[in-house]
């Protein structure tokens, strides 16, 4: 059995702690790892990956040049459906623990249904019934009053396996697809040679990605204890020395393109709200410039030294320091969380 399986054991024995440490760090671990490379960025490797990489290289022509601009996205996007997907189902099994005289009906009234979900009461207790009877036919134990409640209903339709679950090709291609539109990105109106990639839909799907995974990664610790966030603060020391080093690398580069007065006005007062949980200590100097024409004026006439501080050209080297940085501290934190795993395993992924 997989992980889903000893989340879903955890969860039945009264362990929900451990079973969302489960989902929220060996499950994403066990579905997509993060790799370190020397010139800083984020690289993965794992089953998802894998079939991803896969997917994107049989994709026709331009399209195919496109989605690998894109593959990290579509691989942040299919973890988060299927940590989602999982959770679902850990919710449904809490709801049962914690209200073992419910009936059928009960659970389907206290589940939290999204407010977007369209789904007719027959359908949700249909759904509630087949997992419920899926659980059982794992070895999952239910309340006994969830098991009488069901009857005759439900049939044993999913597996809980994480992998077959994250890899089916309906869901690669339903995620690119969803992809596509969220970024309004046709491959039949858009040439691969007209694509800009400091700028363009390369920086847009980087956008994308990380704001999927502040949600996933940032997210998911908001209440942490104080032990956790003492452990932020470490990782947040060690991304700001990496962010000054690497605005130090691209001013020595180009050391008339501005990116420091960028980082100290901008850039790095951004990172510090977007990631508030790292408490970063980085170089803010005021003012603070909320807006790229702001910026622009300020490095005007207070830098002159830089060339070419017209807004169009602050904000595309504004956007590339941005996206430098963002990547640094995600890997910075995604380290953390293999490292953080690495050292939970032995006391949380052993189920009796």
């Amino acid at each position: 059995m997989g992980i889903w399986v000893d989340i879903l054991k955890l969860a039945a024995s009264g362990q929900s702690k451990q079973a969302r440490e489960l989902l929220s760090v060996d499950l994403p671990k066990s579905l997509r790892r993060f790799v370190n490379r020397e010139a800083g960025g984020r690289s993965y490797t794992g089953p998802v990956a894998q079939a991803v990489s896969r997917f994107v290289n049989c994709l026709p022509g331009d399209e195919k040049e496109i989605a690998k601009l894109y593959e990290l996205e579509i691989i942040d996007e299919i973890v988060c459906d299927v940590v989602a997907g999982v959770e679902k189902s850990l919710i449904l099994l809490e709801l049962s623990v914690a209200n073992p005289e419910a009936t059928l009906h009960d659970i389907v009234q206290l589940f939290p249904w999204g407010p977007g979900l369209k789904r007719s009461s027959e359908w949700k207790r249909e759904w509630v019934a087949d997992m419920l009877r899926s659980m059982i036919a794992v070895d999952i134990r239910l309340p006994a009053g969830a098991i009488s409640s069901l009857g005759s209903e439900g049939q044993a339709k999913y597996q809980f396996n994480e992998i077959a679950y994250a890899l089916g090709a309906k869901r690669l291609q339903q995620t690119w697809d969803d992809l596509k539109k969220e970024l309004q990105l046709y491959a039949d109106m858009v040439s691969i040679d007209a694509l800009d990639l400091e700028t363009g839909v390369s920086a847009e799907g980087s956008d994308f990605g990380r704001f999927r995974l502040r949600k996933q990664i940032l997210g998911a610790f908001s209440d942490a204890p104080d032990e956790t966030a003492i452990e932020w603060r470490l990782v947040g020391e060690t991304a700001a020395l990496d962010l000054a080093s690497l605005v130090e690398q691209m001013h020595s580069q180009n050391q008339h393109d501005g990116y420091r007065p960028i980082a100290w006005h901008r850039v790095f007062w951004d990172a510090y709200f977007k990631f508030d949980a790292l408490q970063m200590n980085l170089e803010y100097r005021e003012p603070q410039c909320k807006t790229d024409q702001s910026l622009s004026d300020h490095i005007a006439v207070n830098c002159p030294d830089v060339v070419s501080s017209s807004r169009p050209t602050i904000t595309k080297r504004r956007e590339k320091l941005e996206s430098a940085c963002e990547d640094r501290i995600i890997g910075q934190v995604l380290a953390h969380l293999e490292r953080r795993a690495e050292q939970k395993i032995p006391d949380i992924t052993h189920v009796r």
